[in-house]
């Protein structure tokens, strides 16, 4: 019982760190002007 209980919570911290992750993402991403943003999308697609 109590294993499944500390699974869940550990569960939860990492949905919440990843959350963290994609609105740092996302706020990266809005301060980046589009010049530098479809450079960086060209450079990935001629890969």
């Amino acid at each position: 019982m109590r294993q499944s209980g500390w699974d869940h919570s550990t569960l939860q911290y990492t949905e919440r760190k990843q959350v963290l992750g994609l609105e740092t993402e996302i706020r990266m991403l809005k301060s980046l002007d589009l010049q530098s943003l479809a450079r960086l999308r060209w450079v990935s697609h001629s890969d």
